[in-house]
């Protein structure tokens, strides 16, 4: 795998990591929500949840491209 390969893969296991901190604020929120139980609690952990959520999504849509590129650049070395 060239240089440039294992730089994308350094950036996808570093992403991958960070996808870990909006999986823990979705499961805090969710949780605190659940524990609280009143509707106003329960409806924050959902909006809360939703931009956790997102976050997690953006994070995938990196390592996607990431991979594209990865993909490209093996395809370019054949």
């Amino acid at each position: 795998m060239a240089a440039t390969g294992l730089a994308l893969v350094a950036e996808i296991d570093k992403e991958l990591h960070d996808l870990c901190q909006p999986m823990m604020a979705l499961s805090g929120v969710l949780e605190l929500g659940q524990v609280m139980g009143d509707e106003a609690s329960l409806r924050s952990a959902v909006d809360r949840g939703v931009v956790e959520c997102r976050r997690m999504f953006e994070s995938v849509a990196r390592m996607r491209q990431r991979m594209a590129e990865l993909s490209a650049a093996a395809k370019l070395s054949r």
